[in-house]
C-alpha cells in the first residue's frame, strides 16, 4: 500500500500591526479570566471549608466553657458585684 504525500499546509498571512496588538490584547484578557476563575475556585473551596467547620462545630460547646464557669463558684474573691463599684454606671454617663 503506498500513500501519496500530503500538501505542505499554507503559511497564515502575516497579520498587521493592528491585528497583532488585537490579538495581543485578547491573550492578556484570556490570561485574566483564567486568574480569576482560578482564584474564585479557590475562594469558593475555602468557603466551603470554612463553612463545613462552622457547621460541625455549631453544637459543640467551647472546650474552656465549663472551666471558665467554675470560676465563680472556686474564686469568689475574684468576682464583683455592683456594690465594689458604687460610683461607676455603666455606659459612663453620670
Amino acid at each position: 500500500m503506498t500513500t501519496t504525500p500530503r500538501a505542505p499546509k499554507p503559511k497564515p498571512a502575516a497579520l498587521t500591526p493592528e491585528q497583532q496588538a488585537r490579538a495581543i490584547d485578547l491573550r492578556n484578557k484570556l490570561a485574566r479570566v483564567r486568574a480569576c476563575k482560578k482564584q474564585d475556585s479557590a475562594d469558593i473551596r475555602a468557603w466551603i471549608e470554612a463553612d463545613a467547620l462552622r457547621r460541625a462545630y455549631k453544637h459543640q460547646p467551647e472546650p474552656f466553657e465549663a472551666e471558665f464557669a467554675r470560676l465563680a463558684c472556686e474564686h469568689p474573691e475574684a468576682c464583683s458585684c455592683p456594690a465594689d463599684y458604687p460610683t461607676w454606671t455603666p455606659g459612663g454617663t453620670t
